[in-house]
């Protein structure tokens, strides 16, 4: 079986989405720092408040791109989303006040938010079923790697630099990123068998995984799983900056931990499943 890879539309499109991750990585170091230099006595508050926005935008912006998604020409959406993203980095570099922090971190991940189910619905139309199903797996270690090498990137340049450079790093890897999806050949979606408009597509999914047994149980487990990973990212800054007083580059190695354990479950859980 030839590795998906080997296609060198979804190289250059995976290669766009390790950047991608890359980026976010440094993204949530670069939050948690800002939120702790506008708000040392209340950190978490303020970077809880928006990872609120971040959930809220990706509940209701998602859904809506994936009723939308055979109506978009993937490439020029994707690099438009990754150049957004960009530029609205640019601004949470200078953000001033809890109220601008809040909005540019919101606009930013309503981009994220609608860059993700283009790219994941257009895997399938580059590979065939064996290679897709590979593919799949690079995407989700592609994930998981997010929490280590985003980490280590942060650390690496708050030893030498301010916080708000995180921004700077991560705007250019996602410039990167745009320019990789432009050199693409990105196929556009084939028309939707789908009659209906966009608001019956939203109901249909909203139906179908309420009424799923497995999927109510499996939206409980993303829930508790979530709240777990919360504490992590909203107290790290909080008691490595706060409590413990150690220098900026400590944040991020220390969310790092939680993405070496992520990392290494993700290799060991299928090896356990089996035996």
């Amino acid at each position: 079986m030839s590795s998906p890879l080997a296609s060198p539309v979804f190289a250059r499109l995976f290669a766009a989405q390790v950047l991608s991750l890359s980026a976010n990585g440094l993204v949530v170091a670069g939050l948690a720092l800002t939120a702790f230099s506008l708000r040392p006595e209340a950190a978490g508050t303020l970077l809880a408040t928006a990872l609120i926005a971040k959930m809220v935008v990706y509940v209701t912006v998602a859904p809506v791109v994936g009723a939308l998604i055979d109506k978009l020409p993937r490439r020029g959406w994707l690099v438009a989303l990754d150049l957004a993203r960009a530029a609205l980095l640019l601004v949470l570099m200078h953000a001033a006040d809890d109220m601008a922090f809040v909005l540019a971190c919101a606009g930013f991940y309503v981009f994220s938010a609608a860059f993700t189910p283009i790219y994941q619905a257009a895997i399938p139309d580059l590979l065939d079923d064996a290679q897709y199903v590979r593919a799949l797996s690079w995407s989700r270690l592609a994930q998981e790697l997010e929490g280590l090498v985003g980490p280590l990137l942060a650390a690496s340049l708050l030893l030498v630099a301010a916080h708000d450079t995180l921004f700077a790093l991560a705007s250019v890897l996602l410039g990167l990123s745009a320019a990789l999806v432009w050199l693409s050949a990105v196929p556009d979606a084939a028309p939707s068998e789908r009659a209906k408009g966009v608001l019956h597509n939203l109901a249909y999914g909203f139906r179908v995984y309420t009424r799923t047994p497995r999927l109510r149980a499996l939206l409980a487990l993303h829930a508790a799983v979530s709240f777990s990973g919360a504490l992590v990212i909203v107290n790290t800054v909080v008691l490595v900056r706060q409590q413990f007083g150690l220098a900026e580059h400590w944040v991020p190695l220390t969310a790092g931990a939680a993405g070496v354990a992520a990392v290494l479950a993700a290799w060991s859980v299928p090896a356990l499943l089996r035996r």
